[in-house]
């Protein structure tokens, strides 16, 4: 349990990630690149050529599964009973934090992948300024009618 200050505690309730989705395609660049390499290893009998090889595979992996496996990993919104806090970008550093009395109402927003999926991006509507949004989520309609009945109930309680 965290501490706003001395009067408020704050207590996180979700951590919510991309769908997992996001990491088929890299999953299978790695597979591919990986046989690529066993296959092409083999072929190759001079050391330059197995180097130029490998540089060319490595960079592949580097840019095709590592990177998107990074940003996969370090995105993600954070919702406590305070604030909504939304952290995405290579490794988390952009930072979008907002408390629950801004928010009017929420919406899902889906494609056609992410409806066979059943993910979606979450907005959270804002009196004044731009919607909060809430990247790819899994299960986004149920986390959706989640969010709507913490939001009446907060009405409610006049917060």
């Amino acid at each position: 349990m965290n501490t706003v200050n001395s009067n408020f505690a704050e207590e996180q309730y979700a951590i919510v990630r991309s769908s997992s989705g996001l990491l088929l395609l890299p999953l299978i660049l790695l597979a591919v690149s990986s046989a690529l390499y066993i296959f092409l290893s083999s072929r190759f009998t001079e050391a330059l050529q197995q180097q130029i090889l490998l540089v060319g595979i490595a960079s592949g992996v580097f840019f095709f599964w590592l990177i998107p496996s990074l940003r996969y990993l370090s995105n993600r919104s954070v919702l406590s009973s305070n604030r909504v806090v939304v952290r995405t970008g290579l490794f988390g550093t952009k930072q979008q934090t907002a408390s629950w009395g801004e928010f009017t109402g929420v919406s899902l927003q889906r494609g056609f992948f992410a409806r066979l999926n059943r993910a979606g991006n979450i907005h959270l509507h804002r009196e004044f300024g731009v919607d909060l949004v809430i990247p790819r989520v899994p299960n986004a309609k149920k986390l959706t009618r989640e969010l709507e009945r913490f939001l009446a109930s907060r009405v409610g309680m006049g917060q």
